[in-house]
């Protein structure tokens, strides 16, 4: 996604854009530009959002507005478009053999056939047994192991005359589109984020809005809840089973609504004792989850994390910085570079990520 996404968004802004680039040979060049509007500014949140693309190697996914698109990789065709209720906020497409989940800020996770995107189904409040989703904006988790087309798990939430800020996690047959289970938090604290998928489990952070939010550890029949105290964050867990490990990054490094002490933290996925921690340490934030790599040119463990910009209001939700840090000891930096920062993607033993100045970086 290029152009602008996000809280520097400026005024008038009429589009962002769907772009593929070529990297071949340490050379970069655009291979096409696909347009996306940002101009639903009637019907709410189009502005503010940070939501990616999806692919699955022959077509590319995005939304933007109201819309979710698909577009063909090898020459940029434009294949379908889908009309949402609302306009899409933070969570972006998932894409499986068969569907297209996408969300809305209104409270609706639409299951789409991806041949055509059409609609097979939404989930929303109508779905629900015990709470009324007011906002939603994951990127649905898919676990193809359960039931006969698989299982999702949303989050969604809102406010309430009781908790005032409430989050609920969902669990979805893909099927039917009806609920198998819910879970619920309160107190402030709320589901903003998405959901990992383990084999046995599921691990989802939450935000809170007053104080810490949790990093929780949830069984796939939704029986068994372990948590811990984390930064409040929107980031989404990362997990490593082979290294029985599992990431999150959280905290805020200031801003309109005030500051959270941003930081990294290591956890055991089997039992979520903390086994290594970065906090104060310029590095970590709430919209930027941790990339996993096999290892570095020197066979050690390594993760990748970002630095906010700064502390001023809105430029907070950016970066500036990328950091690889040595999963085998205690977290500790082994290279960081004053470029790049956004939640990384890692392939072909390369890194991929992108910053506050709008700048595509690229690192071994």
């Amino acid at each position: 996604m290029t152009g602008y996404a996000g809280f520097e968004e400026p005024e008038g802004l009429t589009k962002v854009n769907l772009t593929c680039i070529d990297w071949y040979n340490g050379q970069l060049s655009v291979d096409w530009v696909q347009d996306l509007p940002r101009t639903n500014i009637s019907s709410g949140y189009y502005s503010n959002s940070w939501s990616s693309a999806a692919t699955d190697g022959t077509y590319a996914y995005a939304s933007s507005d109201n819309k979710t698109i698909c577009v063909r990789v090898s020459d940029g065709q434009l294949m379908w478009t889908f009309t949402m209720y609302h306009d899409n906020c933070n969570g972006g497409p998932t894409v499986t053999d068969d569907y297209v989940f996408c969300s809305d800020w209104g409270g609706n996770y639409y299951c789409l056939y991806k041949n055509n995107g059409t609609m097979k189904w939404v989930f929303n409040n109508a779905d629900t047994w015990d709470y009324d989703m007011t906002n939603s904006q994951a990127t649905p988790a898919f676990d193809p192991t359960e039931g006969d087309e698989g299982k999702i798990y949303v989050t969604g939430w809102g406010y309430d005359n009781v908790t005032q800020h409430t989050g609920y996690l969902y669990k979805v047959d893909v099927a039917a589109g009806t609920e198998d289970w819910s879970y619920g938090v309160g107190d402030s604290e709320s589901f903003c984020g998405s959901v990992s998928v383990d084999d046995d489990c599921i691990f989802v952070a939450s935000y809170s809005f007053g104080s810490n939010g949790k990093l929780y550890k949830i069984s796939k029949d939704g029986s068994s809840v372990t948590s811990q105290s984390i930064e409040r964050t929107d980031a989404t867990p990362s997990i490593d089973k082979a290294r029985d490990r599992v990431y999150v990054s959280g905290g805020w490094n200031g801003g309109i609504y005030g500051s959270a002490t941003p930081g990294v933290r290591c956890y055991s996925s089997s039992n979520l004792n903390l086994l290594w921690s970065r906090l104060n340490a310029n590095m970590g934030g709430w919209t930027c989850s941790v990339a996993i790599a096999d290892e570095d040119a020197d066979g050690e463990p390594v993760v990748f994390a970002g630095r906010e910009t700064g502390n001023n209001n809105y430029p907070s939700y950016c970066y500036n910085t990328t950091y690889a840090l040595y999963d085998a000891y205690n977290g500790g930096t082994s290279w960081s570079y004053p470029a790049g920062g956004a939640t990384a993607a890692i392939a072909w033993d390369e890194v991929y990520t992108v910053d506050h100045e709008g700048d595509l970086c690229i690192f071994s």
